[in-house]
C-alpha cells in the first residue's frame, strides 16, 4: 500500500525549507460574506433586496451558502428567491425565511459572475411583516 499525497500535503512533507506551504495555499480566495438585511414593515410581495455588488468573476457557491433568521419575520409567510447576473433564482429557488434558524440555499450548482453584478433576494410574502428583524445572508463566494 502506498502513502499518497496531494499539493499541499506534498509540500507538508518536504523538509526542505523552499518547499514548505505557505499562507497562500492554505488560504485560498474563497471566503462566507455575512450580508444582513433588517426587514421592514413596508416590506411587500416582489420586492427586491440589493444584498451586495460583486465583481465579474465572482463564483458563487450556493451549496454551501445559506441564511439565517433568529426569529419569524412575517405572520404568514415570508420565502426569497437568491439571484445573480439579472436572474432571480440563479443561486436558490424559494427559500422559507420566516421562521428561526438556518436555511440552506435551494440549489448547488456554482455560478460565475458575467459582469459586475448585484446580488438580490427577491421577496415572495403573504400577511404582514414584522419589522426589525435582523437576516442574515452567508454568502460563499470566490473572488476573482
Amino acid at each position: 500500500m502506498a502513502t499518497l499525497y496531494s499539493d499541499i500535503g506534498a509540500k507538508q512533507n518536504d523538509p526542505k525549507p523552499k518547499n514548505m506551504v505557505n499562507g497562500k495555499d492554505l488560504t485560498p480566495n474563497s471566503t462566507t460574506i455575512p450580508v444582513k438585511y433588517t426587514s421592514k414593515a413596508t416590506d411587500a410581495n416582489a420586492d427586491t433586496i440589493n444584498l451586495i455588488k460583486l465583481p465579474k468573476g465572482t463564483k458563487l457557491l450556493p451549496g454551501s451558502s445559506y441564511v439565517n433568521s433568529p426569529t419569524s419575520v412575517a405572520g404568514t409567510s415570508y420565502t426569497v428567491t437568491v439571484g445573480a447576473n439579472g436572474d432571480v433564482d440563479a443561486l436558490s429557488t424559494a427559500i422559507d425565511i420566516d421562521g428561526a434558524g438556518k436555511v440552506a440555499f435551494a440549489l448547488a450548482s456554482i455560478v460565475e459572475l458575467t459582469a459586475e453584478s448585484w446580488i438580490t433576494a427577491t421577496a415572495a410574502i403573504s400577511g404582514s411583516v414584522t419589522a426589525d428583524v435582523e437576516v442574515v445572508f452567508f454568502l460563499d463566494v470566490a473572488l476573482p
